[in-house]
């Protein structure tokens, strides 16, 4: 429960692409998953889930407070 309120509150500042994957590491590793099987599904998992609702739907999905500061000062 706290990795998803983690999650909730970090996706308004990181965006969702870094979020996810930090959420999803965080899950796996909770759950007694390796390391190895942590990355390879949370970036693939993200990946999947960011072509199909940004691609696929045309849904915009949020940045970040952090990552548009870096981005555009």
């Amino acid at each position: 429960m706290f990795v998803v309120l983690l999650y909730i509150a970090g996706i308004n500042y990181l965006g969702y692409i870094p979020s996810s994957i930090i959420c999803v590491l965080m899950l796996i590793y909770v759950y007694d998953g390796t390391i190895k099987q942590a990355v390879i599904f949370s970036v693939a998992l993200t990946a999947s889930l960011f072509l199909v609702f940004r691609i696929g739907f045309r849904i915009p999905l949020p940045v970040g407070k952090l990552i548009e500061y870096w981005m555009w000062g």
